[in-house]
């Protein structure tokens, strides 16, 4: 979005070819993003001055896109660029995981690898003492695969190779 420089009892029309923004602006005491934040009080301040918010269809060759894309863009130009914390750390956090899941994925020979090759986890579970479970019935370390360990039982040998 684009705005001009505005003085009070003044009308403006603020063209944008973002449904998005739009909608955000709209919902602006719902929305917590610092930028949605600070158009909402902009518009506050300028309460004299009649705001209308016009979305037009992007790329459709309509010369109110290509001022509204020129204004813009030499915004843009002219200031720093501002990323919230909140989208920094999520991006950081994405692509942490893309290397990690890329470690991972060379570790095809670990028996862990077969049973879960994604790092994303096993869902959404809320108790974590169900989450140790589940971890624990995968990689088959429960009490009864140990049970001769614990109870001095005789070692229970496998019905497919015969082994231990």
């Amino acid at each position: 979005m684009a705005l001009a420089p505005l003085n009070a009892n003044q009308k403006a029309i603020i063209y944008t070819d973002s449904r998005n923004d739009i909608n955000a602006l709209r919902s602006a005491k719902h929305n917590n993003h610092p930028l949605v934040m600070k158009c909402f009080d902009l518009h506050h301040t300028l309460k004299n001055t009649k705001i209308k918010y016009c979305w037009i269809p992007g790329h459709a060759g309509n010369p109110r896109n290509e001022n509204a894309d020129k204004a813009a863009k030499n915004s843009n130009a002219t200031r720093e660029t501002f990323v919230p914390l909140s989208d920094a750390l999520q991006a950081a956090k994405f692509s942490q995981h893309r290397i990690w899941q890329r470690i991972w994925d060379g570790q095809t020979s670990n028996k862990l690898y077969n049973i879960q090759p994604s790092i994303k986890g096993f869902g959404n579970l809320a108790a974590r003492k169900h989450d140790v479970i589940l971890t624990r019935l995968r990689v088959g370390h429960t009490f009864i695969a140990h049970r001769h360990l614990l109870c001095s039982d005789p070692a229970p040998i496998c019905n497919i190779c015969n082994c231990i």
